[in-house]
């Protein structure tokens, strides 16, 4: 994608050509289904990598999963609480945040004339499904010790979302590299997206 918003034309042209001979076009992202709408998806895709490698998907059934557990997701949530960092949790096809974080999100973004984020309600949050939460903060400080303290039991990245905050990071289950969905959960495999 073009600034995050726009996918350019020749690329949309591109892919519709390679799916029309024959090829087989997988997105690989680090967003959550829930995240990918618009002129991105109305080009076509025959599956996708989604949410950092947490997903891998062959149409709409999703084929391998790495899901963080419930009490991960407890423990997660208490250490950004305590800190005051905002973060939002994604599972495969919705996005839960931190309270007050949509504000500050349509707030930022729209400030660099990008859409805000569309979150769901707390009343659908699900930890048994839980793939990673993203963090952001303007405490540069925070973010580098977040990384290196949850570092230890997590697989974490920083600088995830470069504009808008001054850090940020992504924490998943541990084993699961950015980008490999190496941890396979029976829990996720069987979920069926709408």
């Amino acid at each position: 994608m073009k600034d995050g918003v726009h996918t350019p034309a020749l690329a949309a042209k591109a892919i519709r050509a390679a799916r029309a001979n024959g090829h087989l076009v997988f997105l690989s992202t680090g967003r959550g289904m829930a995240e990918l709408q618009g002129e991105l998806m109305d080009i076509g895709f025959d599956g996708a990598v989604s949410n950092g490698g947490a997903f891998a998907s062959i149409g709409d059934e999703i084929v391998s999963g790495s899901l963080l557990t419930a009490d991960e997701v407890a423990r997660l949530r208490e250490y950004f609480s305590t800190r005051g960092i905002h973060g939002y949790f994604q599972s495969y096809d919705q996005v839960f945040a931190s309270p007050g974080l949509p504000e500050l999100f349509a707030e930022r973004f729209g400030a660099y004339g990008l859409p805000a984020k569309v979150f769901h309600s707390e009343d659908d949050f699900d930890p048994a499904q839980m793939a990673k939460v993203v963090f952001v903060t303007d405490d540069v400080a925070a973010a580098e010790t977040t990384l290196a303290e949850l570092g230890e039991d997590f697989a974490v990245v920083g600088g995830t979302i470069p504009l808008a905050f001054a850090a940020s990071g992504e924490v998943a289950p541990p084993r699961r590299a950015q980008g490999r969905g190496d941890r396979g959960d029976p829990r996720a495999a069987r979920h069926r997206p709408g």
